[in-house]
């Protein structure tokens, strides 16, 4: 080919505009555009083409959307070897049981110093459910707060006497109380409660079945 250089510069410079219009750049992007053809044109040139032809078909079926398909595998990738190397794995398990109690113990002192809630009279019904940070629709079951009469904290808790608890655990725990159809038709002079909810905050002291977090919401 007489002209290969000059076609093939034509062909960048097609390239050029077809990935400037595609990424919609300004005067701004040039040096990112310009990246993004080198890029383009580096992975053509990985493959052997017979023809002028034939390389522009390739380098422009690499478009601005499947670089960028191609660099976030790439990274993806890298990331998930990078944290299977031997030193990763080694200081995950040095540091991550220092990490958990961490945690578990910033979230026992928030517990403990609790929280003011602003009064919200539109605010009828507490949603309650279980699991590891379930969002707000995924809370099934509703009590409404008008047959919530009582809120026991500590030994009051009917759980903590069928268990064996520390006195460090037990000030923590809390039961909500609800009152029944039954009891609302049988006497409302006298009301009894029956509890709702149990939550305990440290899972070592319950079975393996029962290791679920308790999550509320009001709605």
């Amino acid at each position: 080919m007489d002209f290969a250089f000059e076609e093939f510069f034509c062909i960048c410079i097609q390239l050029l505009n077809k990935t400037w219009k595609e990424m919609r750049a300004t005067s701004g992007d040039f040096n990112r555009v310009m990246q993004v053809v080198k890029d383009q044109i580096c992975r053509a040139l990985k493959e052997k083409h017979l023809s002028m032809e034939l390389f522009k078909t390739n380098v422009f079926n690499l478009g601005y959307s499947q670089i960028v398909k191609i660099l976030q595998e790439e990274i993806h990738a890298r990331n998930i070897m990078e944290l299977q190397a031997k030193p990763v794995i080694e200081l995950r398990e040095q540091v991550l049981p220092e990490l958990k109690e961490l945690v578990k113990q910033q979230r026992l002192d928030q517990l403990i110093q609790g929280i003011l809630f602003d009064k919200a009279p539109e605010k009828h019904v507490v949603e309650i459910g279980s699991g590891i940070a379930p969002t707000l629709e995924n809370l099934s079951n509703k009590l409404p707060i008008a047959k919530l009469p009582n809120l026991l904290v500590g030994k009051d808790c009917p759980h903590t006497k069928d268990r064996k608890f520390s006195k460090a655990y037990v000030t923590l725990c809390f039961s909500l109380m609800y009152e029944t159809e039954d009891d609302e038709k049988t006497s409302r002079l006298r009301r009894r409660s029956k509890p709702a909810n149990v939550c305990y905050l440290d899972r070592r002291l319950s079975n393996a079945t029962q290791q679920r977090d308790a999550f509320f919401g009001v709605t």
